[in-house]
């Protein structure tokens, strides 16, 4: 699907809580297709099968199973098979997914912590306006071809 140059399909990597957050966002909201969700940080075993749940229930007809890695290298190799389709890919994480996201030519936004491509004094992705300016960085790196 083409949009204009800017991602169809999208990754997320990072903790449950803010994987399960933009995920919601760019599928139900914006109507991206997601491809990919890694959450990193090791929930208990016995909250795994409700938050699988959530990403089972994105948006209506949108459905994904989350991996559950914490090893980069792992998510590294998971990210690598990633079917993006012809689309321009987006993955939302931290620097981390930096070397993957080079080998795919893939657009990368740090939502997470380690960040090294942006100083971030007074803003944020959270809320209305958050939700604009992730919208607009994104954008931003798909017109410049980041």
């Amino acid at each position: 699907e083409y949009w204009f140059g800017l991602p169809s399909r999208f990754a997320v990597v990072g903790d449950s809580a803010t994987n399960l957050a933009y995920s919601k966002f760019f599928a139900d909201q914006i109507g991206l297709v997601p491809v990919k969700q890694i959450i990193t940080d090791n929930p208990p075993e016995r909250f795994r099968e409700a938050i699988t749940e959530q990403f089972r229930n994105l948006s209506e007809g949108v459905s994904v199973e989350p991996e559950y890695l914490e090893d980069g290298y792992l998510v590294e190799q998971s990210l690598d098979t990633a079917e993006f389709g012809q689309s321009v890919p987006l993955i939302l994480g931290s620097t981390w997914e930096g070397d993957v996201a080079k080998r795919k030519n893939v657009l990368l936004i740090e939502i997470a912590a380690p960040a090294s491509e942006k100083v971030v004094i007074n803003s944020s992705y959270i809320g209305y306006r958050g939700g604009l300016h992730l919208l607009e960085d994104i954008y931003t790196a798909s017109v410049a071809g980041n």
